[in-house]
């Protein structure tokens, strides 16, 4: 009896093993047959390849929007997804602007990368009629067509040499053009390098360098010049720091003008009078929907400056042209230097923007500075000192009209 009983009691150990393996193989092979769900992974990078963060990449499969996710700090955003093809928009999420190959946007694999370009729409009119992308230290994506001329505006925030480039494949060159008013046609950068191949065509990165003294408001003009259309990326970035310079070692800075100039300007009125500076009943006030003083007020007559006739003191504007040609240095209340200022370029424009006949020109605020900064640095307008400041007025009194000495008005 006992015997038999210890036979069962084996026969029912071992059934309890066999079911237990068993279990354990159809578990292992269970777990063996799981598939985990494929990783996908977007990486965003700009065109020197630097992770973009705070990308929001919406993947699709087919029309349906699947899952948002963000870029982290490396430009990856992941995706857990079952097997498939998957589809994908970038929205950005920062100021910049970024253009890319919509084509690229395609998760057939598992892991894909997506080069984002900053862009600047050309939105700053310029003097010439065209228009400027502004833009900081930084690498842009441009497109051009060719003979054109693509603008960017820049305007620094430390002094230092500073190198523009432009990266292309196209035929096409960078140059520094002067300011927004004053634009040359040519290259008037500090040096630069051009490569070509053996029928003179650029090749590779091709720059200019640049100094850059003043900060202010000053902005300096950039452009690519194209002889066939492309695309590329142009580059603004600083170089190394200027070193020690003196005063007289520094360009003079030129005064950022306000007023376009009309260069088919033709006087139509009537008679012109001359501004009577040393009566303080007269008054200058300026439109600012014209961009012109009129005496007395807004809608009074147009005051005009004389630019290529004789005035009344006409001693005082050949004063200023000769000795003073239209240009100082700045210091401040200690003496120190701050600053060198010119107006001469504005000035030789006004010069043969002006009639032909009555050699006038409306009297713009442009004008205005200058002719105050000029006579303040000269002492003209300061009362107390008469053995020097009435030099050029003679026996007339020192008034807050003497500025206007070179003025006129159309009489009534």
């Amino acid at each position: 009896m006992i015997k038999h009983m210890k036979k069962n009691t084996k026969i029912i150990l071992l059934s309890i093993i066999s079911v237990v393996i068993l279990v354990t193989v159809i578990c292992l092979i269970c777990s063996c047959g799981k598939k985990e769900p494929p990783v996908y992974t977007v990486t965003i990078v700009d065109a020197d390849r630097n992770p973009v963060a705070g990308v929001i990449v919406s993947a699709y499969q087919g029309e349906e929007k699947i899952k948002n996710k963000l870029t982290d700090e490396n430009g990856v955003a992941t995706f857990d997804f079952t097997e498939g093809t998957y589809t994908f928009t970038l929205t950005f999420t920062k100021d910049t602007t970024y253009k890319y190959d919509k084509n690229a946007c395609t998760m057939s694999g598992k892991a894909v990368t997506v080069v984002v370009s900053a862009y600047v729409e050309p939105t700053y009119e310029l003097y010439n009629g065209s228009k400027a992308a502004i833009v900081n230290d930084g690498k842009y994506y441009v497109e051009f067509e060719a003979g054109e001329t693509v603008y960017f505006l820049y305007t620094p925030t430390e002094r230092g040499r500073f190198k523009i480039s432009i990266d292309t494949e196209a035929d096409a060159i960078c140059e520094y053009y002067g300011s927004p008013i004053i634009i040359y046609d040519h290259d008037i950068s500090n040096e630069s390098d051009v490569e070509v191949d053996g029928d003179g065509k650029p090749t590779g990165t091709i720059y200019s360098d640049f100094r850059i003294y003043y900060l202010h408001s000053t902005q300096y003009l950039y452009g690519v010049k194209a002889a066939e259309a492309g695309s590329g990326y142009f580059t603004i970035a600083k170089d190394s720091d200027l070193g020690d310079y003196s005063p007289e070692e520094l360009p003079y800075n030129e005064y950022v003008r306000t007023h376009k100039i009309n260069k088919d300007y033709v006087y139509s009125g009537g008679n012109l009078v001359n501004f009577d500076i040393t009566n303080v009943s007269l008054k200058a006030v300026l439109n600012e929907s014209d961009g012109y003083y009129h005496l007395n007020s807004k809608n009074g007559p147009v005051i005009y400056m004389k630019l290529t006739v004789t005035n009344a003191y006409t001693e005082a504007l050949e004063k200023i042209c000769e000795t003073q040609p239209f240009q100082h240095y700045i210091y401040d209340e200690n003496g120190e230097f701050k600053d060198k200022i010119t107006y001469a370029p504005m000035m030789y424009d006004y010069f043969e923007a002006a009639d032909d006949t009555v050699g006038v020109y409306p009297l713009t605020n442009d004008l205005a500075v200058a002719i105050k900064d000029m006579g303040n640095v000269l002492g003209w307008y300061k009362p107390a000192n008469p053995g020097e400041t009435h030099l050029i007025f003679g026996t007339d009194p020192v008034t807050a009209n003497a500025w206007l000495f070179a003025c006129c008005y159309e009489s009534n």
